[in-house]
């Protein structure tokens, strides 16, 4: 699964990051920590499980959920 896209800004202390949440209303999501676990994750991902496994896994997961990606 990937992630939306999306613009990043990166706050330079506590104010300006105020400032852009206020700026951005709803729109606006603070994001922090953990931001290298789903990376690391899909890393790890191929010492899970045997390939076939693991792929007919993701098959029967798809077709369970109607999900055609």
């Amino acid at each position: 699964m990937k992630a939306a896209p999306f613009e990043y800004a990166r706050a330079q202390s506590l104010d300006h990051a105020v400032q852009m949440l206020a700026e951005h209303g709803d729109e606006g999501k603070v994001i922090a920590g953990g931001q290298s676990l789903v990376p690391m994750l899909r890393k790890a991902l191929r010492w899970v499980g045997h390939t076939p496994t693991r792929n007919r896994g993701t098959i029967g997961g798809s077709l369970a959920h109607a999900d055609p990606s």
